[in-house]
């Protein structure tokens, strides 16, 4: 048995499913206007990380130059330690001979 459909019951079939249509692409900008901002954020993110990784280069070339720099500075403390000893020695050695000097003169004087 076949129910035909009245001109009333079309309609309202027609309008529930247009308003369900609509609400579905209401849904659906929704959720386009949420990727959107996420992806916005995300961009973002991505700067912030982009510019703390260029941040961390530049640091740690400089410390790299601060250990070209130190590496330096070792270098010459051994050899100005090397020096200061034989300052030191002949210091002691003038000292040695003054006062030897000095002695004699006390002694024979």
């Amino acid at each position: 048995m076949h129910q035909e459909c009245s001109p009333v019951t079309d309609v309202n079939l027609l309008s529930a499913k247009l308003h369900t249509l609509h609400t579905d692409v209401a849904d659906i900008k929704g959720s386009i206007k949420e990727l959107t901002s996420a992806i916005n954020k995300l961009a973002l993110v991505e700067e912030r990380i982009s510019n703390a990784v260029a941040a961390q280069e530049r640091t740690f070339k400089a410390i790299e130059r601060l250990e070209g720099r130190i590496d330096e500075l070792e270098k010459a403390q051994v050899t100005s330690e090397s020096t200061s000893k034989w300052v030191d020695r002949g210091i002691v050695a003038m000292l040695a001979a003054i006062a030897t000097f000095i002695w004699e003169r006390v002694r024979n004087g």
